[in-house]
């Protein structure tokens, strides 16, 4: 598990420190898929990636929104799944 502090709840303070942490993850994330295939095999169930992001589908929002679905457009099975209280 991985994870990093971005030291505000808006994006839009930095967005390009935002956009860099979030690749910084990604990294992570496929090392840690990448591991996990070679202990336990290529047919074995994939770690789970949950990115919460700040829930804005316009402007900067869809910015960040839009760049995070490009770096993970190559994997399989990809959800973006709205939750609404």
């Amino acid at each position: 598990m991985s994870s990093l502090f971005f030291n505000s709840s808006n994006p839009a303070e930095d967005p390009d420190l935002y956009l860099d942490q979030l690749n910084h993850l990604l990294d992570k994330y496929f090392e840690i898929r990448k591991l996990h295939e070679l202990e336990s095999g290529a047919g074995s169930r994939k770690p789970k990636l949950v990115v919460n992001t700040c829930g804005w589908v316009e402007g900067l929002g869809a910015h960040l929104i839009s760049s995070l679905a490009t770096s993970l457009s190559h994997i399989p099975a990809t959800q973006f799944i709205s939750l609404k209280s």
